[in-house]
């Protein structure tokens, strides 16, 4: 499928060895009790569910402190099984980002370096659908689609053959979902089509979480957080889930399916 490519993420997959392993998980056990850690100090978790998430602490200067070893030796682990195994050199780039604290201008800066001159008075948190930048146009897309619906059929058929009962009921639940996104968003390119819509599609990455603060002197600070991050904080700080978003408007409709985001123009093409 031409211009697809970005939709590939095989090389950024490794297989991880026993020793890399280990890191990752002595890497990760650091990080929750330095977060434990945290809490016992007076700091306010905002969790996303995942990894991610915000410390925010009224006494920014009391944070304990970090040991960053753990996270350069599994981005060497990381980089190395990348290398061996004929992976982008990115791989690990994120999963090995130590806590940094988010800047004024939702930059980030390392624990280490001086807090920054603010203090949030108000945090609203949602989670949001990613999307990647590269437009596909609606045949392309639609093959992208029939290749996830073979894909997702293929190992199916792959958990019957080997008797994986366990995979089973939750494989057949994403084959019967992506069949029914295939439907939809036939129907979706016929209508526009027929109406002489013009039609983009984005593919979606996954789930982006972001966070909008709103600080003590009227600043507002916006921005995605992947890993962990700290903010210094009033001591009344405001943590709120978001109200939902959606991006339509009068000229364009968005539609998002389950792995595609697709634009609708609302006025016939010229």
């Amino acid at each position: 499928m031409p211009g697809n490519e970005q939709l590939d993420t095989a090389p950024y997959l490794v297989v991880m060895k026993d020793e890399a392993a280990r890191l990752y998980a002595r890497m990760r056990e650091l990080e929750d009790e330095w977060l434990e850690a945290c809490e016992r100090r007076g700091c306010t978790l905002v969790r996303s569910g995942r990894r991610q998430c915000v410390v925010l602490t009224p006494q920014p200067a009391a944070l304990p402190d970090l040991d960053i070893k753990p996270y350069t030796e599994w981005a060497e682990a990381a980089a190395k099984l990348a290398e061996e195994q004929g992976k982008k050199d990115s791989v690990g780039s994120r999963s090995s980002q130590a806590p940094t604290w988010i800047t004024l201008d939702g930059a980030r800066s390392p624990l280490s370096e001086a807090p920054p001159n603010y203090y949030v008075q108000r945090l609203r948190y949602r989670t949001a659908q990613a999307a990647r930048g590269a437009r596909l146009g609606p045949d392309d897309a639609l093959e992208y689609i029939r290749g996830l619906v073979a894909r997702a059929s293929s190992s199916l058929d792959s958990s019957y053959k080997h008797g994986h009962k366990d995979r089973v009921s939750k494989q057949k639940e994403r084959l019967a979902r992506l069949q029914d996104d295939l439907t939809a968003f036939q129907k979706l390119v016929t209508t526009a089509r027929q109406q002489n819509l013009l039609i983009s599609v984005q593919a979606l990455s996954g789930k982006a979480w972001k966070i909008t603060a709103r600080t003590s002197d009227k600043n507002s600070i916006s921005t995605s957080v992947t890993t962990i991050a700290a903010m210094p904080c009033t001591a009344d700080v405001l943590v709120e889930p978001a109200g939902s978003r959606n991006r339509s408007s009068r000229a364009i409709k968005q539609v998002d399916f389950e792995h595609v985001r697709v634009h609708v123009s609302l006025y016939e093409r010229a």
